[in-house]
């Protein structure tokens, strides 16, 4: 009697720490997905909308934030010198959005964000 109830306490602290163990490695993929999520967010707040007219402003803050984000960007990801150098080249795309060029700022930060899509498949 006294090995079945060691065995099923084994079994139970067993099944505990593969529980412990699995979420630990499941939650180090929600921050990559987190950081497109508002990095995407932030980028269609940019798109021009008819009704809207353009607020310098509301579009500074928003690259500030974009460029805050774009260091985060390596880190989300396996941090290597290429997605290093693809970061940068996203906070690059950002410096110089202004409301006369945004159509095709928002161009090239979406070329950008291609290119370092295309990288991580």
């Amino acid at each position: 009697m006294r090995w079945i109830a060691l065995l099923v306490v084994g079994i139970f602290m067993g099944v505990l720490g593969t529980t412990t163990s699995l979420s630990i490695v499941a939650q180090q993929k929600h921050y990559p997905r987190a950081l497109m999520t508002v990095m995407d967010y932030q980028l269609r707040s940019l798109a021009p909308r008819k009704a809207v007219a353009c607020d310098p402003e509301q579009l500074q803050a928003r690259q500030a934030r974009l460029t805050l984000l774009a260091g985060d960007i390596a880190l989300a990801t396996d941090d290597s010198a290429q997605m290093r150098s693809l970061a940068g080249d996203f906070a690059a795309a950002l410096t110089p959005l202004s409301c006369a060029s945004l159509d095709r700022d928002l161009a090239r930060i979406a070329e950008s964000c291609d290119a370092c899509h295309q990288q991580m498949r």
